[in-house]
């Protein structure tokens, strides 16, 4: 569409509808979203399987699964900004390139440097193409209507996350080699690579700066500063909180150290972006909003919660019920069921109403009884109520992932809607990585206290991941008395009740946080001609915290 007939479609306020291109758009999209959300658990069944074929220690094992996450939660708010300059889709084909490669290079992978350096390659890429979805249906869609969209890809990204350990299972438990855990890659990644040069045409409606200058100039105006600060100190930090309480204790130099640098480094950063740089990839005005700032806060618990909740109830139907990581990647399928339901419920009534604060409360009023009842699972818990659980924390999780998306976007001013988009994505997948390192922490220092009353020793709690399986399945003749059995089962129940209990209770803080995002903030916002964004950057955040409602940057898509 040329830009006299978008501005006729503005001034005639004409509704929008998703053209065929729209759809081809989203398809390509959640095609390449679902490898890299299954990339992102694939590896937790199939450690121990690892560590043998590659003469490796579990922390390396371990390291193989955390590596992908750092990197892919480090490099998404650069990729992000990359991507203004360079465009969507650019910077999405160069993400999947990164994540083919990487995941080539774990194919070929004889020892476990190799095999983290192919894991943080593909967590770039993973980065660059979880960020490239939300800002191409930005650019795309509408924001009153985005709410359906972002449904199809999220459900595509938490499903991807559950299917997983699912997969990882029955590779592990029927394949020849772990390596089939990245050969199925190679199909979605081909597919992607096929598929995205001529279905992700968004250039149009947004134009990258190279586009507008010579390379040099574009060159020169990114803030390469701003991003080596942000990589370095945001790696040390994450590093930090994922040695904590697994490699070292919380009080070693070897936490202590990198966590004080990445927050004195990611403190650093912030002035920079504020006071020096011309071109900074964290807006000022993101960070001078109080609601964004809490949109951002509940964003980050929110994808503690999944990730730890997922993580954990595989544990407890491994480690209570005896189930194999297979079965116990089915059980854990009413989460998905349930988060289909509520996304594309929620997509619907947010795209009809208008107005996103009744479901961040919702959702996280759902989020907190869900968290609440799993305190009741125990060993002989019927399949029925395990069900019924599953499926309301699903529900929970599938309302927020929608709402809290919506709201940063209706808060933040025109200009930063990108970049705001970028930085939720973020501060969500921070929020995972904080879902294992706290969670971690959490469960084997209790389990740890209570193995004391047992002939193991409480060490064996920093690797009770790796070998319940292994564990739960012996008897008396593979060197385990049965009466430690009994003991070390009932210390891992309690443990895992007293982490739900605390997950409770970040819920409910989540909750009352939640409460505090003020202003109105309407979906309801005029469309605005692509050439005219520039010009209106300067008014950009002057009445955000008024909730005076900002153009939207999408136009009609034939």
């Amino acid at each position: 569409m040329n830009s006299r007939a978008v501005q006729e479609s503005i001034d005639t306020e004409e509704p929008w509808k998703a053209g065929r291109r729209v759809y081809l758009i989203v398809t390509c999209l959640v095609i390449v979203l679902l490898v890299v959300a299954i990339d992102a658990t694939v590896l937790v069944p199939a450690f121990p399987t690892i560590a043998k074929d590659l003469h490796g220690s579990t922390s390396e094992a371990f390291w193989t699964g955390t590596s992908y996450l750092l990197t892919s939660s480090t490099f998404q708010p650069v990729l992000g900004a990359l991507s203004a300059a360079f465009g969507r889709r650019s910077v999405f084909i160069a993400s999947i390139i990164l994540f083919t490669a990487g995941t080539l290079i774990c194919c070929l992978a004889q020892n476990f440097p190799i095999l983290l350096l192919g894991r943080t390659v593909q967590g770039i890429g993973s980065g660059g193409i979880i960020t490239s979805n939300l800002v191409i249906i930005t650019d795309v869609v509408p924001l009153r209507q985005r709410a359906r969209y972002y449904a199809i890809t999220q459900v595509s990204l938490v499903g991807g996350m559950i299917a997983g350990p699912l997969i990882g299972g029955a590779v592990a438990q029927y394949s020849s080699t772990w390596r089939w855990l990245f050969y199925i890659n190679f199909p979605f990644c081909v597919a992607g690579l096929v598929t995205a040069p001529w279905m992700i045409r968004v250039d149009e409606d947004h134009t990258p700066a190279l586009q507008r200058s010579n390379i040099r100039t574009v060159f020169g105006g990114i803030d390469w500063v701003g991003f080596g600060m942000f990589i370095a100190s945001t790696v040390s930090f994450l590093i930090a909180i994922t040695w904590g309480g697994h490699d070292y204790a919380w009080s070693a130099y070897q936490t202590l150290l990198p966590l004080l640098l990445g927050l004195a480094g990611i403190a650093v950063t912030m002035v920079w972006e504020f006071k020096y740089t011309k071109q900074p990839f964290i807006r000022p005005d993101m960070l001078r909003s109080r609601s964004l700032l809490t949109a951002y806060v509940c964003t980050c618990l929110q994808g503690l919660l999944l990730y730890a909740h997922i993580f954990y109830l595989a544990l407890y139907l491994i480690g209570m019920q005896g189930k194999s990581p297979l079965l116990a990647g089915v059980y854990l399928l009413p989460i998905f069921g349930g988060l289909i339901l509520a996304s594309g419920s929620t997509g619907f009534a947010l795209t009809h109403f208008g107005v996103w604060h009744w479901a961040v409360w919702i959702g996280w009023a759902i989020n907190t009884l869900a968290s609440g009842i799993l305190m009741l699972l125990v060993a002989d818990t019927s399949t029925a109520a395990e069900v019924f659980i599953f499926l309301t924390l699903g529900l929970g999780q599938g309302v927020l992932l929608i709402s809290h998306n919506l709201a940063v976007q209706a808060i933040a001013t025109e200009a930063d809607v990108a970049y705001a988009t970028t930085f939720y994505a973020f501060m969500r997948s921070v929020g995972f990585c904080l879902g294992i390192a706290i969670g971690g922490t959490i469960f084997e220092n209790r389990l740890s206290i209570l193995l004391r009353d047992t002939s193991l020793p409480p060490s064996y709690a920093q690797n009770i991941e790796t070998y319940i399986l292994e564990f739960v399945n012996q008897d008396s003749s593979g060197g385990v008395d049965a009466a430690i059995k009994e003991q070390v089962l009932v210390a891992f129940g309690k443990s895992l009740t007293f982490f739900f209990q605390i997950m409770t209770g970040i819920s409910a803080l989540g909750f009352l946080i939640s409460l505090t995002i003020t202003g109105h903030h309407s979906l309801d916002q005029k469309r605005m001609a692509p050439d005219e964004m520039t010009t209106n950057r300067a008014s950009r955040g002057a009445s955000e915290e008024e909730g005076t409602a900002r153009p939207d940057a999408a136009t009609k898509v034939e």
